[in-house]
């Protein structure tokens, strides 16, 4: 009895050594700092786990997932962020199956290329399309709405008067009610955002990837709240992609403040002073131009400007 035992082992031993180990990317064309990719490992096995060596560097490993759902095999998934730029080598992984045999299987080693977000040499600043009008979007209609609103106020005040003389007046005791407090605009709610972040002088205490965070938050807060899509759980690219579908004004300028920011948080750049405040400044502006009483005065002034030209 124990003769067949010993052979159905020894067979399934020898399966798992001749086994064979397969692996696919997806996702990995056209790659940026801090786009993502899909690693999937399979074999003729059961995978237990793929170890990510502590010595790994240029890329960092967002997720480790064990798929167990719909595979003959449980296999391993791995998303990877590339940290640099230019022709990348990932090493090999070693692959660890359930049921360990006594022999190291490991991932094949493969290049990716990493694309810069703009050539070194390419200097030109381009043109932002000005801003597209609307039908109803200049607001005269809301002078004439305020001035019939005021008529009926006058008329109404009239008319209590007038019947206030007629009959004596009872007074009746109305409950205080709190005041109603004002709800934020977006792009108030930002620039609170803004100053509470900065109050913290994260900058002062060396803490520039935090503060780089931060302030790339504050800004696709905005971008959720007003555009109505999930910017706060996108990667870069998945955002950018979705203001360029929906035409938003000063792309070029969002586009290159996110991606400046992904290159302190994630391969960890350099910067100074004078780059970091004039972030700052361009998202404190980029929100103070959102302010339609703003938008209304620069309009009028350039009005006058036209007419005292002619």
């Amino acid at each position: 009895m124990r003769k067949p035992v010993l052979i159905l082992v020894m067979l399934f031993y020898t399966a798992i050594m001749v086994a064979g180990i397969s692996q696919t990317l997806e996702d990995a064309d056209s790659l940026t700092v801090g786009s993502r990719f899909k690693l999937s490992v399979k074999a003729d096995f059961a995978i237990n786990r793929v170890v990510i060596p502590d010595s790994l560097s240029g890329f960092e490993v967002i997720s480790n997932q064990r798929i167990t759902k719909n595979a003959d095999f449980p296999y391993v998934e791995l998303s990877i962020v590339p940290l640099q730029t230019g022709a990348l080598s990932f090493p090999p992984l070693v692959v660890e199956p359930v049921v360990p045999a006594g022999q190291t299987f490991s991932t094949d080693r493969f290049r990716i290329n990493v694309l810069e977000v703009r050539a070194r040499e390419d200097e030109t600043l381009r043109d932002i399309k000005p801003p597209k009008r609307y039908p109803w979007q200049k607001a005269w209609w809301i002078y004439i709405a305020a001035l019939l609103m005021a008529i009926a106020a006058g008329i109404w005040q009239l008319s209590s008067y007038l019947a206030s003389r007629k009959k004596p007046v009872r007074v009746i005791d109305v409950p205080k009610t709190k005041p109603v407090e004002r709800v934020l605009e977006p792009w108030e709610l930002a620039l609170q955002r803004l100053e509470q972040v900065l109050s913290l002088n994260l900058a002062e205490q060396g803490q520039i990837t935090e503060l780089h965070f931060r302030l790339a938050q504050i800004l696709r807060a905005y971008l959720e709240q007003v555009y109505r899509f999930p910017a706060l759980e996108m990667t870069t690219n998945e955002t950018l992609r979705s203001l360029h579908r929906i035409q938003v004004s000063r792309f070029q300028e969002i586009r290159a403040f996110l991606q400046a920011c992904d290159i302190i948080k994630f391969a960890k750049g350099s910067t100074n002073s004078q780059d970091l405040d004039k972030r700052i400044d361009w998202l404190r502006e980029y929100f103070l131009a959102q302010d339609p009483l703003k938008s209304r005065i620069s309009i009028s002034k350039e009005g006058d400007d036209s007419v005292s030209s002619g």
